[in-house]
């Protein structure tokens, strides 16, 4: 079993862990023994599209997501309900979120690779990041546009959620996304 925690600064992957991690009142515990290694950073690399016409497509393991549409979404009427979720606001987590909105980030873990489809919603839709939402330090939010960043944010990471890999201070977020912003 492998599993990837990222703190804002850098990645850590643990294999086979017989260890309990806590981090931001979330606590797992691994079933073996501990091994971890720190996951280099891309910081040029392009995102790849997980957004396409009506439907996400997501790899196995964690995806940082957001709202592609508009909308409100019923977590868990569209994103399954075996799925494990966590959103982060107001400096703490909340797993399992019931709803996702416009402009919010959230982590989502399968075990497989899934295509999500959003048909019982308005497609045309999309929007822009509104930076007006961030609070002071760290933000999990999401764009349901294109969006190029300007450089008046201290920090932002993403996560390729086809490659896996983070990237720091991407210029361009891709709908659909989620990132962590500084402000």
């Amino acid at each position: 079993e492998e599993k990837q925690y990222f703190d804002g600064k850098r990645t850590i992957k643990l294999l086979l862990g017989k260890a309990k991690i806590i981090r931001d009142a979330i606590e797992e515990e691994m079933i073996k023994e501990l091994e971890y290694e720190f996951i280099p950073t891309s910081e040029t690399k392009a995102l790849n599209t997980i957004y396409k016409d009506n439907y996400f497509e997501l790899k196995s393991g964690w995806s940082l997501i957001s709202s592609p549409i508009n909308s409100e979404i019923n977590v868990t009427e569209t994103f399954w309900t075996n799925s494990l979720a966590y959103k982060f606001q107001n400096n703490r987590w909340i797993k399992n979120p019931k709803t996702l909105k416009p402009n919010e980030g959230m982590w989502i873990h399968y075990n497989f690779d899934i295509f999500i489809h959003f048909n019982d919603y308005d497609l045309n839709k999309s929007y822009e990041f509104n930076s007006n939402i961030l609070n002071s330090g760290w933000n999990l939010v999401g764009t349901g546009a294109d969006i190029t960043l300007n450089e008046n944010y201290k920090s932002v990471w993403t996560h390729d959620n086809i490659t896996k890999e983070y990237i720091n201070n991407p210029t361009t977020i891709k709908r659909g996304y989620g990132f962590w912003i500084k402000d």
